[in-house]
């Protein structure tokens, strides 16, 4: 059977995720932000460097643990959320990812099943950070438990 990236677990968590429309664009303050980039399995920050994309914030979706890129029947899987905000090292920047981190959250834990693979997503710690980047970009973390039903 042919592998594709669909078939990643990060894919799955990330087609999970695109259903709340978090990543479609936020209000905060009343600031419209527009869509997050999506990087899977690497936190690229050359690519989030690039004078392209001083504009854009990422979200960033990391598979944990040795196992195989495809899950078996009934596997769980850490993942690592991470959502980078503008490189501009600026409080309202942060406190609008803080926002749009812990919405995140919240959506998960209410919502931790519904694709056709994932039976499962516990939240284990909430919104970490922020983090400050080398690039001047503040992060939030979001570690998941997540496990998918694959035949």
């Amino acid at each position: 059977m042919a592998q594709t990236l669909n078939d990643l677990p990060v894919s799955q968590l990330e087609a999970h995720i695109r259903k709340s429309t978090l990543l479609d664009g936020f209000t905060f303050e009343g600031q419209n932000y527009p869509a997050l980039e999506t990087q899977f399995e690497f936190f690229d920050e050359a690519v989030m460097n690039n004078p392209d994309n001083k504009t854009t914030r990422f979200v960033t979706i990391l598979s944990g643990g040795d196992q195989s890129a495809i899950p078996s029947h009934y596997a769980e899987r850490t993942i690592k959320i991470i959502l980078s905000g503008l490189p501009i090292y600026d409080k309202l920047e942060a406190a609008a990812m803080r926002g749009l981190a812990e919405q995140l959250v919240n959506w998960l834990r209410l919502n931790p099943s519904g694709t056709d693979c994932i039976y499962g997503i516990t939240v284990l710690n909430g919104a970490n950070g922020p983090f400050k980047q080398e690039s001047g970009r503040f992060s939030y973390e979001i570690d998941t438990l997540v496990g998918f039903s694959v035949n």
